[in-house]
């Protein structure tokens, strides 16, 4: 459970979602939470604490029962919804090059297929990859499968897991 809010000075939350993109990679129920406020306990009300609560009590899936030596990768977007295209929350670029963030986090390059930003707006879901550990690890792009229109499609998607974010 990662949270953040708009305004922190201290921790801006850009730094959070570059840690919650790659977690979300390989754990469905890792949850992103922005809300208004700055750097205080008190931007989150008994609603996000309820949410972090329920969260705790998830419990996962042993995976290696069902591809053994192999992981579930989902695709490394920032949204609440895993798998579907949509990114609500966007980096401030401004904020990445002041702390050095590499650009790859921040433009998201892999997505700027026009088709793909259009498709972002209608919420097209994407399919888990299963991979080994070697592939994972030695993989700099991953191809991730949808459907659009009746039609199978991929996209190629940065593997943040192995690219340096500064």
């Amino acid at each position: 459970m990662f949270c953040a809010t708009k305004n922190d000075k201290r921790i801006p939350y850009e730094f959070l979602l570059v840690e919650y993109r790659r977690q979300a990679m390989v754990n469905k129920h890792t949850y992103f939470l922005l809300k208004e406020g700055k750097h205080s306990f008190d931007a989150y009300d008994s609603t996000d604490f309820k949410t972090c609560i329920n969260h705790l009590g998830i419990k996962t899936e042993i995976w290696e029962l069902v591809h053994p030596g192999e992981v579930l990768v989902y695709p490394p977007l920032d949204t609440p919804n895993r798998g579907f295209l949509g990114e609500p929350y966007t980096f401030r670029k401004k904020i990445a090059k002041k702390y050095g963030m590499r650009p790859s986090e921040y433009d998201r390059q892999d997505l700027n297929d026009p088709k793909i930003k259009n498709m972002m707006k209608e919420g097209i879901y994407i399919e888990p990859i299963w991979l080994t550990p070697e592939e994972l690890e030695s993989q700099k792009l991953l191809e991730f499968r949808y459907k659009h229109n009746g039609e199978q499609h991929s996209i190629l998607s940065n593997n943040y897991l192995i690219i340096p974010a500064w």
